[in-house]
């Protein structure tokens, strides 16, 4: 994030970016005479900051980093793919985007083991409706258990509960939340 002449080169070595280092960037600025245009290229270092605070002017512009390694992708129901697209955007389509690099298979395919566990039946409804959506939506294939099945997989564990049992075969997205857990948590346990 070094600044640049008219040539559009760097006037100073570059230093390596972080959260604190754009926030005090955009805290030197005069806000009252300044409309501050930022553009980002996605960084799970910036998805990570609870806020970044800027002027009531400006304009945000997520850019996609064309440089990354080829992107990863799911087939999902009715032969589609899931995908992020060039504006950052999660689709749904039958054809990934043109413009941008993906693998060349997908990171997964087929239904995705899901369990619910949740104590309140309110908060496992609500669980339910959202999946129910997202499958909806961006033709995810689920299989929805609300108590664990022996022997299977989960590739997807909604919880209000830390996990007891490990699964070691492959990665598994557990996400713990709850309206009395405070703060949300997701982590993924991988095969060792």
């Amino acid at each position: 994030m070094a600044p640049v002449n008219e040539q559009l080169t760097p006037v100073q070595p570059s230093v390596d970016f972080s959260p604190l280092r754009l926030q005090t960037a955009i805290n030197k600025l005069d806000a009252k005479n300044t409309a501050l245009n930022l553009y980002v290229t996605t960084n799970q270092q910036l998805a990570n900051v609870p806020v970044i605070t800027v002027p009531a002017r400006f304009q945000l512009y997520a850019m996609v980093d064309s440089t990354n390694q080829p992107r990863a992708y799911l087939a999902v129901k009715d032969n589609k793919k899931l995908f992020v697209n060039r504006s950052g955007k999660l689709t749904s389509s039958t054809s990934l985007d043109p413009s941008v690099r993906f693998q060349s298979a997908p990171a997964y395919s087929g239904p995705m083991n899901t369990l619910i566990s949740y104590r309140n039946a309110n908060e496992r409804q609500t669980v339910k409706a959202a999946l129910a959506a997202l499958s909806d939506v961006y033709s995810l294939d689920l299989t929805i258990d609300e108590r664990p099945v022996p022997n299977r997989q989960y590739q997807w564990i909604l919880t209000d509960q830390l996990p007891k049992k490990y699964y070691p075969k492959h990665a598994t997205l557990f996400r713990v939340w709850s309206n009395e857990i405070r703060p949300k948590m997701s982590f993924i346990r991988t095969k060792p």
